[in-house]
């Protein structure tokens, strides 16, 4: 390696170095430690005063976030906008600048900014508020040991003793170096030191370098210099050159042993292998590889064009093939085994806007399709088919809607028509009383309780509320197919117009004369007083004026 000698530089003195490093400032930075001191003792008064009073609201979380911003907060303003997942803020406080109010994040049914009535607390964070790290609009404090990540200025409440991140740590486990103790920065020994060791240097400098950097450039220092460094250069070309001579004669024999390589190559694919065959085929468009064990029964086959790469893998001893297709717009997997007669399936389906996994054995198959905003499960595909969306939970059968159901109501269809749903309601004259109630649709023609005797037989309709000219009668109301009991239970605000009594039809729309009194006059006349009732459906629905209540 060739020595170079730089030239030498003039001498420098004590004054050049006290002028280049500005050391007359010392007497200034000495004032400023003092400011500095005094402003420190007074953050760390401020911080001790808003850690013991924000530590009466912790939460069932290591640490506590206080915000800063402008406006009363809700859940659609920041901060709370800004939480991912909103549970581990819980308990986090708020201090609005405008009107200087307090706030803590609470959870009932829902999220909401619970104002604070503390006046101790509102103190600490108007004043917390005009310090220059809630510049990003939050100060953390943390209860137990820090958790990453944890930022510069966040403070940790060890025991008693309060600490200040000096060096964040977005990642990985929590470092003890990253921390110093809060009050350190008030301590008199500590800026009597910083001041001590400026003094110091300044004197160093002043006594110390006054003639010790002084160097000389002559002459024959140069010409020597010159001398070596030519003698250096004519040595290192000398020995460059027998180096090449040297390299390029190992190059001559690797070439030659890379020669006797590929010939070995050459020579070991051209030779016949009996039990694995392997093939690739290269034309206009595609190119197709294949690798065969004939022993183990296994064949690879690779074929790929301009918008499509499939992948085979198939196994003959075990009746096993797996197949994987590729285009610029899907993405399909499947394998495939034969046991006996029954071929067994499974296949994934993907595109940018779905994915389907199907299995199958023989004619029977389940699938699962998933979309951005439904997901349905089937069978065979046109039969049973459930669909999860927005709108609820719906039943397929044979690609008709046949149930739907949402937050209130059970909707039943049948032959595309709404027939009718059982749901949640309200009384419309009164919103507060909440009811289940059974809706016919105008669809739907009857609504029917049925039985049947035997798990093999029909069902049979007992009874039954149906339109006019439906299901056998002409006139809308509801029907019985079976004995009434009433249980000694009274019937009330009936009009009958027809009615039976022990298989006996009753009178109807008769007019029945009665004696109401006999009376004999003074002559000894006998005098009979009449009048009449009026019998409708088997019911008396009149009678005379003068009758008396029982």
């Amino acid at each position: 390696m060739a020595n170079i000698i730089q030239d030498r530089a003039k001498a420098i003195t004590a004054e050049d170095l006290i002028r280049r490093y500005d050391l007359d400032s010392l007497k200034t930075d000495r004032k400023n430690i003092i400011s500095i001191r005094s402003t420190l003792i007074k953050q760390y008064t401020i911080i001790k005063e808003f850690v013991i009073n924000i530590s009466s609201y912790r939460y069932e979380s290591n640490d506590l976030i206080t915000w800063f911003y402008n406006g009363t907060p809700t859940i659609d303003n920041e901060p709370f906008t800004l939480f991912e997942n909103k549970d581990d803020y819980l308990g986090n406080l708020y201090y609005d600048r405008e009107t200087g109010k307090a706030y803590q994040l609470l959870k009932d049914e829902d999220y909401y900014w619970q104002e604070l009535d503390d006046y101790n607390l509102i103190k600490s964070l108007a004043l917390a508020n005009g310090e220059a790290d809630t510049a990003d609009n939050k100060r953390r404090i943390f209860f137990d040991e820090p958790k990453t990540p944890y930022e510069i200025g966040d403070i940790w409440l060890d025991g008693n003793t309060i600490m200040r991140c000096r060096c964040a740590r977005s990642e990985g486990e929590y470092n003890f170096a990253d921390w110093i103790i809060q009050d350190n920065y008030s301590n008199d020994l500590y800026l009597n030191d910083t001041r001590a060791v400026l003094d110091q240097f300044r004197i160093t400098v002043e006594k110390d370098f006054v003639t010790k950097v002084q160097l000389e450039t002559t002459k024959d220092s140069i010409t020597a210099s010159v001398d070596a460094i030519t003698t250096e250069i004519v040595t290192t070309a000398t020995a460059k050159y027998e180096y090449y001579d040297e390299q390029l004669a190992e190059i001559k024999v690797n070439v030659g042993n890379i020669k006797l390589e590929v010939s070995d190559v050459q020579t070991s694919l051209g030779e016949k292998i009996t039990d694995l065959d392997s093939k690739i085929d290269i034309k206009a468009g595609e190119i197709s590889q294949s690798v065969e064990d004939k022993i183990g029964g296994l064949e690879t086959k690779i074929t790929q064009t301009a918008e499509e790469i499939n992948q085979t893998i198939t196994d003959t001893q075990e009746n096993l093939e797996s197949k994987i297709t590729q285009t610029s717009s899907s993405l399909t997997s499947e394998i495939n085994k034969k046991v006996d007669t029954t071929t067994f399936n499974s296949r994934i389906s993907q595109t940018e806007s779905s994915i389907e996994n199907k299995v199958s054995k023989g004619d029977i198959s389940s699938y699962v399709r998933q979309y951005y905003d439904q997901v349905i499960y089937g069978f065979n595909n046109a039969s049973s088919v459930v669909k999860l969306a927005t709108s609820g939970i719906s039943l397929y059968r044979s690609g008709s809607l046949r149930v739907n159901m949402n937050e209130n109501d059970l909707i039943f269809y049948q032959s595309g028509y709404t027939v009718g749903n059982i749901g949640t309601s309200q009384y419309a004259q009164d919103s507060s009383q909440k009811g289940l109630v059974f809706q016919l649709d105008s669809g739907g023609k009857y609504m029917g309780w049925s039985q049947r005797s035997s798990s093999s037989g029909s069902y049979t309709l007992i009874m039954a509320y149906n339109r006019s000219n439906s299901i056998g009668h002409s006139d809308e109301g509801i029907y019985f197919g079976r004995n009434v009991y009433g249980n000694n239970w009274n019937l009330y605000d009936f009009n009958i117009n027809s009615a039976r009594a022990n298989n006996y039809e009753a009178v109807d729309n008769k007019n029945v004369k009665i004696v109401t009194d006999i009376n004999v006059d003074e002559k000894g006349n006998l005098i009979i007083e009449k009048a009449s009732i009026n019998v409708r459906s088997g019911l008396i629905t009149s009678v005379p004026e003068n009758s008396e209540s029982i």
